[in-house]
């Protein structure tokens, strides 16, 4: 009786300790590990072969060289392949692709998700700059070296990534400047990219 509220008490306390929110990044890599020592494996798996057959007579375009297009027929295989391939310099060009319409909603939707990648990640680059700062002070503040260290690499990937988006805004400026200028050059209004 005395080990059955022992198992029980230690569930209750495993399932409060994954319940609470964690504190550090290894108390997270600690609670999934134990979550996947809990969580049953998956018992199947899907590869092309779970996949319907196609019709016979598909056309498959092969984009650039030797071959432009090609049919593939599932009764006679050997027909296919037993046509020689045309020499490369007597296929046809491939078609330009048409260049999509642009009108004023193509052009405010395009501003529009710039300006949304910029922003998000104008706010992500806060946040990690939050957490840089933070790092930077509980790596002074601890005197354990173990602690430290592990506080110092967590800062290194933090700086690190706060550099990534820090690129990653000056690439979305960019790109924002790029519409801007595509818009002046093919003559849209100024109030379709605002």
């Amino acid at each position: 009786m005395n080990s059955l509220w022992q198992a029980a008490s230690a569930v209750v306390a495993l399932l409060s300790w994954l319940a609470a929110p964690p504190t550090s990044l290894a108390e997270v890599a600690q609670k999934e590990a134990v979550r996947r020592q809990i969580v049953a494996k998956s018992v199947g798996t899907y590869s092309n072969y779970d996949l319907p057959d196609t019709p016979p007579g598909d056309t498959v375009s092969i984009p650039g060289g030797a071959f432009s297009a090609a049919r593939i027929d599932a009764t006679q295989p050997d027909e296919a392949a037993a046509k020689p391939a045309a020499p490369a310099a007597a296929a046809p060009a491939p078609a330009a692709p048409a260049e999509p319409v642009m009108d004023e909603k193509a052009w405010r939707d395009r501003m529009r998700a710039a300006r949304q990648a910029l922003e998000s990640n104008q706010l992500l680059a806060e946040g990690m700059q939050s957490r840089v700062s933070a790092l930077q002070t509980d790596v002074i503040n601890r005197d354990d070296p173990a602690q430290q260290g592990v506080l110092r690499t967590q800062l290194d990937r933090a700086t690190a990534e706060l550099d990534r988006l820090k690129k990653q805004i000056e690439t979305d400026r960019k790109a924002i400047a790029k519409v801007e200028d595509d818009a002046r050059r093919k003559g849209v209004p100024p109030g379709w990219v605002r």
